[in-house]
């Protein structure tokens, strides 16, 4: 019998490309992930934390690995530009929450606390990315939003841990040794000075 195709024809003969599932739950796990980041380190900062000069590396890591997700995009202006404004809006964000954020002595050094204000900074940045997100992927941004998270989260971390050094800088009084952890040393009711 004779193939109903022309000879050098391969329709019929694909398979359709097979599916990758693990890209799309990845980057809903990656998404999992990240908000669970944030949740904890919240819940850690609310109930108080040692100042220490490591409050950097995770900001930094963030940001790195946020940057290496999107080497092999293809960035187009529009890209660009959604970048630079997310990468603003996360800098302005972590500054008012580092301005934000209660800075006390403790066991003589300098410890931190979120303070419901700082929350709300978050819960409003967290409302305004999903908006931003939005309305880029409507307008054509081709980002890997993972990867655009990750790096905004990051720089938004460093501009609040920037922010902080400065405030820190201005109480004279030392970081916490490495040695000191949350809920070491006394109480809080014995934490003394409180700084603004």
């Amino acid at each position: 019998m004779e193939a109903p195709f022309h000879p050098g024809s391969t329709r019929g003969l694909r398979s359709p490309a097979p599916k990758i599932p693990s890209v799309e739950h990845m980057d809903i796990a990656q998404v999992i992930l990240i908000a669970a980041i944030v949740i904890y380190m919240i819940i850690r900062r609310f109930a108080g934390r040692p100042l220490q000069a490591k409050s950097a590396i995770l900001p930094l890591a963030l940001t790195a690995w946020g940057l290496y997700q999107l080497r092999d995009d293809r960035i187009t202006a529009l890209d660009v530009g959604f970048l630079v404004v997310s990468a603003i809006i996360a800098l302005g964000a972590g500054a008012a929450r580092g301005a934000t954020i209660r800075l006390y002595t403790r066991d003589g050094h300098l410890w931190q606390r979120y303070r419901p204000v700082t929350l709300a900074v978050w819960v409003l940045v967290i409302a305004l990315r999903i908006g931003l997100s939005d309305l880029g992927q409507a307008n054509g941004v081709t980002l890997n939003s993972t990867g655009t998270l990750l790096a905004t989260l990051g720089a938004s971390l460093i501009a609040e841990t920037a922010v902080v050094s400065l405030r820190a800088a201005r109480t004279a009084v030392p970081y916490a040794p490495k040695t000191v952890r949350e809920g070491n040393g006394p109480s809080r009711r014995r934490a003394s000075s409180s700084y603004r």
